[in-house]
């Protein structure tokens, strides 16, 4: 054989053999790579599993504090349904016995009303056979009683309140009733003698006896000094005079 032969042959093995080495050093790189990031998906795999058992853990003393906090609510909202029923009940009883307060109020306030009405009535009757034992004057088909006035500055009007009473009590008395006056004009001394007054409602109609009242608008600028009462009944007039000490 050639030295040259040889030597190819030679160059030809160690280029093989140098390949083969490189291969085996490609191969453990690879593997020892592999094993590395192996140990490192290895490790983070570990430390993410460490971090989902500590925030389970958390998420589950969290889970047992919220479901002992809904306990106590419950059990609170429990008794507080308790003491509302007992409140109703209570609110009712007390609402039930208010309207049997206010009913029984209201009755004894009509009673009471009833007799203060019945009253007043036999004090009317007294007053009217008062007056007919001490009539001198049997033919007179009325009287006037108890007439009242008072003058008022704010809204220059006379509050007038009287009572008429019957001679007879077996048929009713009808007729009419006016209010004169005799005053002075402020603001010209001007005397006016027995003017009349206006009154909306002057007939009468009654049985024994009957109690007027109402109010009397006076013109202005005028001071009145006699207030003059005329019932016509019958035919006849019936007077009576009331005079004012001051206005």
């Amino acid at each position: 054989m050639s030295k040259n032969f040889l030597k190819k042959d030679v160059l030809y093995v160690l280029s093989k053999k140098t390949i083969y080495i490189r291969y085996i050093i490609v191969f453990i790189l690879v593997i020892f790579l592999s094993y590395l990031y192996t140990i490192y998906e290895n490790k983070s795999i570990i430390d993410n599993s460490k971090i989902v058992h500590y925030r389970n853990i958390e998420l589950n003393k969290k889970i047992t504090l919220l479901e002992k906090y809904l306990k106590e609510n419950e059990s609170k909202i429990i008794k507080y349904k308790k003491d509302n029923h007992e409140l109703n009940s209570l609110f009712n009883k007390y609402t039930e016995a208010i309207k049997f307060n206010l009913a029984t109020e209201e009755e004894i306030k009509y009673s009471l009303f009833l007799k203060d009405e019945k009253i007043l009535q036999l004090e009317r009757e007294v007053n009217y056979y008062k007056f007919i034992a001490s009539s001198k004057n049997k033919n007179d088909t009325i009287s006037i009683e108890n007439f009242k006035v008072s003058l008022s500055k704010k809204d220059n009007s006379i509050d007038y309140n009287f009572l008429l009473l019957s001679n007879s009590n077996k048929s009713n008395i009808s007729g009419t009733f006016s209010f004169y006056y005799d005053a002075i004009m402020l603001d010209s001394n001007e005397k006016i003698v027995r003017k009349k007054l206006i009154i909306k409602k002057t007939k009468l109609n009654f049985k024994n006896y009957l109690r007027l009242n109402g109010k009397i608008i006076i013109p202005d600028n005028h001071k009145i000094n006699v207030l003059y009462l005329d019932v016509k009944c019958n035919g006849k007039i019936y007077n009576h005079k009331h005079e004012f000490i001051k206005f």
